[in-house]
């Protein structure tokens, strides 16, 4: 639960990967307070790498995480179902805390293929494992339903990140669906915080620029300032 932000990819000035500015960000990230981080993100344009800059950069996130005591969240994004497994596989054996999934989206794949896809990363690892929804990023509708059924049938699934707008019903239908078993985080950069929260939300994972409003909404919020909350969303928003 909590703010678990997604981690930016630092650039040079000539296109190549970071590491000295992402591995400082990561330490800046873990020390301000935040309760996980999220690699490979889409905010962090993971469609932007080479395979061997995604592996050096997972390597690098898990290995500071481990560092300064913070926890490591790493998205699988990989279209191909074969190739899915073997990155979830490699991100547990590199010692990732959890992984994220995105559902393929290429082509727009149906609900039997989106969700044996899901359901063969989730049988080869044994890492807590938070399903991702993004239809307006991704251009691909999930109903609830399919989630709640992956919730059953692969106990490691459980979490999810929403972010369809708004996400409120979804949030809503997806607990009761489950029973209220599974942990809903919001995606969105947050915008519906408020209302995600109220329907259940226990975490957000914004784009990591403002994690530091982001962990004062969260406080605000769950000290039960529900007014100071939304105030600090409208101000950060503005």
């Amino acid at each position: 639960r909590g703010i678990c932000p997604i981690i930016a990819t630092p650039f040079t000035a000539k296109g190549a990967v970071d590491y000295d500015s992402l591995e400082n960000l990561i330490r800046v990230l873990i020390q301000g307070g935040c309760q996980a981080v999220t690699l490979f993100g889409i905010a962090g344009e993971y469609y932007k790498l080479t395979d061997d800059e995604m592996k050096k950069m997972a390597r690098l996130t898990v290995d500071t995480c481990k560092r300064y005591g913070g926890t490591s969240i790493l998205s699988v994004t990989q279209h191909a179902a074969q190739v899915a497994v073997e990155r979830a596989k490699l991100y547990e054996e590199m010692g990732a805390d959890n992984l994220m999934l995105l559902p393929p989206f290429f082509l727009k794949p149906g609900q039997a293929a989106l969700y044996r896809h899901m359901k063969a990363v989730a049988q080869a690892v044994s890492l807590p494992i938070m399903a991702q929804y993004a239809p307006e990023q991704t251009g691909v509708a999930i109903p609830p339903q399919v989630y709640a059924q992956l919730f059953e049938e692969c106990p490691n699934i459980k979490y999810y990140k929403i972010e369809c707008k708004p996400a409120g019903a979804y949030i809503s239908s997806l607990l009761d669906l489950t029973g209220g078993q599974v942990g809903v985080f919001l995606g969105n950069a947050g915008y519906q915080f408020i209302e995600g929260f109220d329907r259940g939300g226990i975490g957000a994972m914004p784009g990591c620029s403002m994690f530091d409003l982001y962990l004062k909404m969260y406080g605000e919020y769950t000290r039960g300032d529900r007014a100071a909350a939304a105030q600090t969303l409208w101000e950060g928003s503005s």
